[in-house]
């Protein structure tokens, strides 16, 4: 039952080698997974098919023969090397993660770009922007939506393009507050008007 299940499931599986899941074996053929890999064994030791176990540790290939202990030897100077590489890399990436300046600048800084300026959108960049709205910036754009709707009602696209040089988040903030004191109001359609 076995071997015509891995013929139908693994095509010229006799012809070269091939990777088997034992995993689904066992569910074609409704038997636990350790009485397949028992059975598999029992196969290769009759030499009807040669059976390697899959095992989760690491294992190194030789492709030539293996040399004796006593004549092998590393470079330590490039595995050093290497290693530095690497550590100096990792560090940079933490140090990525932990950056309280522009995200963007940093990078570019990486990679050699010493001009490029903060970004204004990345988490520090955010972060770092007051997200309150001042009196003055209240004022000023409040009395811009007031002068937009005199004329008509706008939809909320339309309102937050006329307040330029204000974030959006802030803009956000002021409408809402001028809908909850009943400054404004949205209707059906989703127009903001003056409310009288």
């Amino acid at each position: 039952m076995l071997l015509t299940t891995l013929l139908r499931t693994y095509g010229g599986i006799f012809d070269f080698p091939a990777f088997i899941s034992e995993n689904l074996l066992s569910r074609l053929i409704k038997q636990h997974e350790d009485e397949i890999k028992e059975q598999l064994k029992r196969a290769a030791s009759f030499g009807v098919i040669r059976y390697v176990p899959q095992d989760d540790h690491p294992n190194i290939i030789l492709r030539k023969n293996r040399v004796k202990a006593e004549e092998l030897s590393f470079n330590l100077h490039a595995y050093n090397k290497r290693k530095d590489s690497f550590v100096q890399r990792s560090q940079k990436m933490i140090g990525y993660i932990k950056a309280t300046d522009c995200k963007s600048k940093y990078i570019s800084n990486y990679f050699g770009d010493n001009s490029t300026g903060k970004c204004g959108v990345c988490d520090s960049c955010l972060n770092a922007t007051p997200k309150e709205v001042s009196p003055e910036e209240f004022q000023k754009f409040s009395s811009i939506i007031y002068q937009k709707l005199q004329s008509n009602p706008l939809t909320t696209e339309q309102l937050l393009n006329e307040m330029k040089g204000l974030r959006k988040e802030k803009a956000w903030k002021i409408i809402q507050y001028l809908q909850a004191e009943n400054k404004i109001e949205a209707d059906v359609n989703g127009l903001i008007r003056l409310k009288n």
